[in-house]
C-alpha cells in the first residue's frame, strides 16, 4: 500500500477520533426516587419529570448522566458543585439565589396525609400539626417549609426526619409517625400504595411546580442552551404533551 493510499484509508478514522475527542461530556444530574416523577425500573431512570428532563437535553443536543440518590445527598452535591443539575426541586425563597432555575418541568401540589384509620386527627390549619409526630424527608422542601414555620426536629420538636420518602411512608403505615407531607400527585401513584392514606390538610402555598436547577455559578453557555431548549418545548407543546402522562388531580 502506498503512502497516499494508506493516508486516504486512515483519514476516516482520524475524523471519528476527532469527533469523539470534541464530543461534550455527559452532564451529571442527580435526583431522588419519587414515582411518578422519577424512578428506576429495569436499570433506567423513568417517570414524567425524567422524560421532560431527557427531552430538554435532546433538544440541547447534550447527554445527561442521571444518578438516583437520597435527597439530602443529591441536594448537597448539586449545591456544592457547579454544572451538576438536580430535579425535581421546588423553587422556594431559601433556595432562590443559590440556583439557576429551568422550568417548571411539572406541576406540583402539597398536602398533609394521615392513615385513614386515624379519623381522630382533624387539621384546620398548619399550627395543628404541632400536636402530632410529622414525618419528613431530611432536607427536602417540606422539611425546609416546616422549619421556616417554627417547627423543629425531634427531640426538640415533632419532626421525624428520614433519608427517603419510602422510609417516611413505611413509618406512617407502621404508626411511628402520624402525619406526612407529600404531593397529591405521588399519593395517586400505585407504587406508593396510598390506599390506606387520607388527605388531612391542603397546603396551597407550597404548590409552585418543580424544576431542574443548577448552582448559580454553573457554565453560562450551558444554562443558555438548556433555557433555550426548554423554551422551545413550551412553545411547540412538547412540555404539555409529556405532562399528560401525569395522573389526574383528585
Amino acid at each position: 500500500m502506498t503512502w497516499f493510499r494508506a493516508l486516504r484509508f486512515c483519514l476516516p478514522f482520524f475524523h471519528i477520533a476527532a469527533v469523539w475527542a470534541n464530543a461534550p461530556e455527559p452532564v451529571l444530574l442527580v435526583t431522588e426516587s419519587e414515582p411518578p416523577l422519577q424512578y428506576e425500573q429495569d436499570g433506567e431512570i423513568q417517570g414524567v419529570a425524567a422524560s421532560v428532563v431527557k427531552a430538554i437535553f435532546r433538544r440541547a443536543k447534550l447527554t445527561p448522566e442521571i444518578q438516583m440518590l437520597p435527597w439530602a445527598r443529591a441536594y448537597r452535591q448539586a449545591s456544592q458543585q457547579a454544572n451538576v443539575g438536580i430535579f425535581s426541586i421546588a423553587r422556594i425563597p431559601q433556595r432562590e439565589s443559590s440556583f439557576h432555575w429551568i422550568g417548571p418541568i411539572v406541576p406540583y401540589r402539597w398536602s398533609v396525609f394521615r392513615l385513614k384509620s386515624r379519623s381522630d386527627i382533624h387539621l384546620q390549619n398548619l399550627a395543628d400539626l404541632h400536636q402530632f409526630q410529622v414525618g419528613v424527608v431530611l432536607g427536602d422542601v417540606a422539611h425546609h417549609y416546616l422549619l421556616s414555620k417554627g417547627f423543629r426536629a425531634f427531640p426538640e420538636g415533632n419532626l421525624n426526619t428520614s433519608a427517603t420518602a419510602e422510609i417516611v411512608l413505611n413509618k406512617l403505615r407502621a404508626g411511628r409517625v402520624e402525619l406526612m407531607l407529600m404531593s397529591e400527585l405521588s399519593c395517586q401513584t400505585p407504587e406508593w400504595h396510598c390506599q390506606h392514606f387520607s388527605q388531612a390538610l391542603e397546603l396551597p402555598e407550597m404548590g409552585n411546580g418543580l424544576y431542574l436547577a443548577f448552582r448559580k455559578d454553573s457554565d453560562p453557555k450551558l444554562m443558555q442552551t438548556l433555557d433555550a431548549a426548554f423554551a422551545t418545548m413550551v412553545k411547540d407543546g412538547t412540555l404539555n404533551q409529556l405532562q399528560q402522562a401525569l395522573p389526574s388531580s383528585p
